[in-house]
């Protein structure tokens, strides 16, 4: 088992242990494995093959059904990674993003959207957690990078994908985080 299914594991288990409660006790359908054709399609699209990481993720569930298990984000599924993919790529191609002002903090490339980015986790705001393939010159190839849609990429939340599944794992588990039954999400615990 890789560290990245060893931490969903126990992310898993902690929300099985801490929502016991309706609606979101029942709420909580983790789904199945995505499939080799889903994998194949993103792949193919996208011209890369995703990381370990988010590949081990994908291969235990195919996105949590719009459940927000990790802060920042509901993870989508690769039909919708590659469907929202797609609807920056095209205004990339046709050059509509070529005078914006990106500005992010950071080893991320200052442009406003980056086909190289694969995104992960979506708000439901436009807003999205994003898989950088295509980081800047300090930068590492599949840091976990934000990206707001009023000012662009905003800064590294991890070194990859999975680093950042790990350590909500491990806060979890510190008790960093409690879940918030009016919001039906994980929230931090104030110290």
């Amino acid at each position: 088992m890789t560290e990245t299914e060893k931490a969903w594991a126990s992310i898993r288990t902690w929300y099985e242990a801490n929502v016991k409660e309706p609606p979101y006790a029942d709420f909580f359908d983790w789904g199945s494995p995505a499939s080799d054709a889903a994998f194949e399609t993103v792949e193919e699209a996208i011209m890369c093959k995703l990381p370990s990481d988010l590949r081990d993720t994908y291969l235990m569930f195919n996105g949590d059904n719009k459940m927000w298990v990790l802060p920042g984000g509901y993870l989508m599924d690769l039909d919708e990674v590659l469907t929202t993919w797609n609807m920056f790529k095209e205004p990339v191609d046709n050059g509509l993003f070529d005078d914006s002002d990106a500005r992010p903090d950071g080893p991320i490339k200052q442009i406003w959207w980056n086909p190289h980015w694969i995104p992960v986790l979506h708000n439901g705001g436009g807003d999205y957690h994003c898989v950088d393939m295509d980081p800047a010159v300090d930068g590492v190839v599949g840091q976990f990078i934000k990206f707001q849609h009023e000012t662009g990429p905003s800064h590294v939340l991890a070194p990859s994908f999975g680093d950042f599944v790990i350590t909500f794992a491990n806060d979890l588990a510190s008790g960093k985080y409690e879940f918030d039954m009016e919001e039906g999400s994980v929230r931090s615990v104030a110290k």
